[in-house]
């Protein structure tokens, strides 16, 4: 079985930027993370959430990391495009399960 290519480098949308801003996060804590041993998890495409609207909601990765400010993040990237760039679509500060997954990898 082929492996689903990893996310290389990322990008962000303004729209997406002001989300991270409103949870006191930034870009920088995305690239910090994927730049140091991130703990990342496949979501395979499936039916939007009701509140989300009729569709098919793509297959997305799921990034635990370390911020800049060494504090632990989770984001969802949108899988890579041909050159390997992931888009930032949202992020927070991890929930306690989510450290746990990424203490695990350690």
């Amino acid at each position: 079985m082929r492996r689903r290519p990893r996310p290389r480098s990322l990008g962000i949308s303004d729209d997406s930027v002001a989300k991270l801003a409103e949870r006191g996060i930034a870009f920088e804590d995305a690239r910090f993370a994927l730049a140091h041993r991130p703990f990342l998890n496949w979501q395979p495409s499936h039916e939007r959430p009701p509140e989300e609207g009729a569709g098919i909601r793509p297959g997305r990765w799921v990034m635990i990391g370390r911020g800049v400010e060494g504090d632990i993040v989770t984001f969802v990237l949108d899988a890579p495009n041909e050159d390997g760039e992931s888009q930032v679509v949202t992020g927070w500060a991890a929930t306690t399960d989510e450290l746990e997954l990424y203490n695990q990898q350690s």
